[in-house]
């Protein structure tokens, strides 16, 4: 499934694939790339209560898409205690401090977006 989240800073593209119970993302937007490729992987809470998840990282030198791939991925493997890996390139030419600071916010509401097309299906 496609997705198309549109940030003030760019639009966000979101390919979802399930592979089995398993999910698979490549996300991208402004000049498309692989920064990133990042795993979490479901476990018990270390609380006691609930699932959370471990992430692994493959970060491409010099690139930052692991901070909003790695949360993201987490997030969709807790809630939905599945192996999640995501490929990730998110690239705006000259992009400001508050402008990555406002794509690292807007994670959970595209984690809520993923999770409802997942619902749908």
């Amino acid at each position: 499934m496609h997705i198309e989240f549109h940030h003030e800073v760019c639009i966000i593209s979101i390919d979802v694939i399930r592979m089995g119970t398993d999910i698979t993302l490549c996300i991208y937007g402004g000049k498309a790339h692989v920064g990133t490729c990042v795993m979490a992987l479901p476990r018990p809470s270390l609380s006691g209560k609930g699932v959370s998840s471990t992430v692994s990282c493959l970060n491409r030198i010099g690139h930052l898409d692991d901070a909003f791939a790695s949360v993201l991925a987490k997030a969709i493997s807790s809630r939905l205690n599945c192996v999640v890996v995501c490929s990730c390139g998110i690239h705006v030419n000259n992009a400001t401090e508050a402008q990555i600071e406002s794509l690292l916010h807007s994670v959970s509401d595209i984690v809520e977006v993923v999770l409802s097309h997942l619902k749908e299906e």
